[in-house]
């Protein structure tokens, strides 16, 4: 059994009174792990949110119909021209730090490589997934070939110079995340901004609280995103300390 990820420390600021969740204060490696579902394939991000949070279908909309249909109708028919695992568990694109998900990252080989047919013409270079597939030249794509393999492994090594994956925020910087998931440096300026806004008047009134987010606290911010624009109230709340109490 592969170990759980390590969870990323996170402070929560919000008004004691109410339990409402104003804004969180991060570091660079909460922040990356955060922006890295934008890099997602949706098969992957329904896969998580099913799987992890027990999302009703209703909530994902007709993408779940989508990802059923994989699953439960076009494999059973066997109708598929490629492997289900493709486009309902799709690999992490080059550069996602699968970390904090535990989902395969960049370097790696998919677990699924498709058979390869170079087209027929011998002045032609294209290739297909289906053999005998009609090629934009006018010919087939009939020859099997493996390719793929070092396709990928010249993708992964393109640039063995560079340097290792180092995210996508500055180090040595503590970011805030708002209730609807944007991005700021921390500083007074929009600390202040942020208590006008959710009209807070009462200093006292401010409670802080340090938690450690685990995988299945990001893959709740994940199944929130898709439909919410309060995720940090939706996520945290039930979890803040009740009435007027706070940690320090």
């Amino acid at each position: 059994m592969n170990p759980a990820p390590p969870a990323l420390p996170v402070r929560l600021l919000f008004v004691k009174s109410t339990r409402t969740v104003l804004f969180l204060e991060a570091n660079k490696k909460f922040v990356d792990a955060l922006l890295s579902l934008l890099l997602l394939p949706m098969g992957s991000v329904v896969n998580l949110v099913r799987g992890a949070t027990g999302m009703h279908d209703n909530e994902l909309g007709a993408i779940a119909n989508l990802h059923g249909s994989v699953i439960d109708k076009l494999e059973l028919e066997e109708k598929l021209l490629v492997a289900r695992e493709v486009l309902t568990n799709p690999a992490a694109p080059l550069g996602f730090p699968g970390t904090m998900l535990a989902i395969q990252p960049s370097g790696e080989m998919p677990s699924f490589l498709p058979k390869v047919y170079k087209c027929s013409s011998s002045q032609c270079r294209n290739f297909g997934t289906v053999i005998n597939q009609q090629c934009s030249c006018g010919g087939y794509c009939s020859r099997f070939t493996e390719p793929v393999t070092d396709i990928y492994k010249v993708a992964v090594v393109a640039d063995p110079a560079a340097p290792p994956h180092s995210g996508y925020v500055k180090d040595n910087v503590e970011y805030m995340i708002t209730d609807g998931l944007e991005v700021f440096p921390t500083s007074t300026v929009k600390s202040i901004m942020l208590l006008v806004k959710n009209k807070v008047e009462n200093m006292g009134d401010l409670g802080s609280i340090e938690i450690m987010v685990t995988r299945d606290w990001m893959v709740k911010i994940l199944r929130r995103s898709l439909v919410s624009k309060t995720v940090l109230n939706d996520v945290f709340k039930a979890d803040l300390p009740a009435g007027t109490s706070s940690p320090a």
